[in-house]
């Protein structure tokens, strides 16, 4: 597209601003219309807009394309609340809870390298085909086999349940402590391959594979805390 490395960096931080801000708008959604229309309505439009990345003709089609991607990530958050309406004891919750963030620190284990040979030998747009294709079998796989989970009692005020949140002190600081951990991984997580590839001179490989490495180091400690089987304390 002709534009500077930086300016393709903001296409990720777009990508991620706009995965939270959905992700506070289709979670509380969710429970009121059922999980699996949201679900399957954000898988869709992850099919969607990454084969609009793929295809992008200019830059701006591009920062539209990650734009919506970033939307339909937010399904994750429908993964989460689908694994809490199936387990009810919260020991169980929270084992399972990890292994799917365990599960979901996959994606950037292997995909860096992945996407580095396929952006190397058959241009860049082959990896958002790639990532276009699988999102479909998901998209499939979920239509027929993701049931309704959303649980039938009645639903209280998405403000009451920030109320009380931010009312909790000790919620509150908990909530804050995740999002400056959250926000500085990110940061660290999109610059990565830029700072490799700009200020070391690393190959796009090359720098996809030590990406992949410190995925992995995160992966560890999910699974490791999602294994001691310990008990949520209030």
């Amino acid at each position: 597209f002709n534009v500077t490395k930086s300016s393709m960096s903001l296409t990720i931080q777009a990508h991620q601003v706009f995965c939270g801000l959905a992700t506070l708008i289709f979670g509380p959604v969710s429970d009121y219309i059922g999980r699996r229309k949201v679900f399957l309505f954000l898988q869709l439009l992850l099919v969607l807009s990454t084969t609009c990345c793929a295809c992008a003709p200019s830059y701006h089609w591009f920062v539209v394309g990650r734009v919506l991607q970033g939307t339909g990530s937010s399904s994750i958050a429908i993964v989460l609340a689908i694994s809490r309406d199936c387990y009810e004891k919260e020991e169980e919750r929270l084992k399972v809870g990890g292994l799917l963030f365990a599960c979901m620190l996959l994606g950037p284990l292997i995909a860096p390298p992945i996407g580095g040979f396929l952006a190397t030998r058959f241009g860049w747009r082959s990896s958002f085909f790639m990532l276009a294709g699988v999102s479909s079998s998901i998209f499939l796989c979920s239509y027929f086999l993701v049931p309704e989970t959303s649980p039938k009692a009645p639903k209280s005020s998405y403000l009451r349940a920030v109320w009380r949140i931010v009312a909790n002190k000790r919620r509150f600081l908990l909530l804050l402590l995740m999002a400056l951990y959250k926000s500085t991984f990110s940061i660290l997580d999109n610059n990565n391959a830029f700072m490799l590839e700009t200020f070391l001179g690393a190959p796009i490989q090359q720098a996809s594979f030590m990406v992949s490495i410190l995925a992995l180091s995160g992966a560890s400690g999910v699974l490791a805390s999602s294994l001691l089987g310990r008990k949520p304390v209030e």
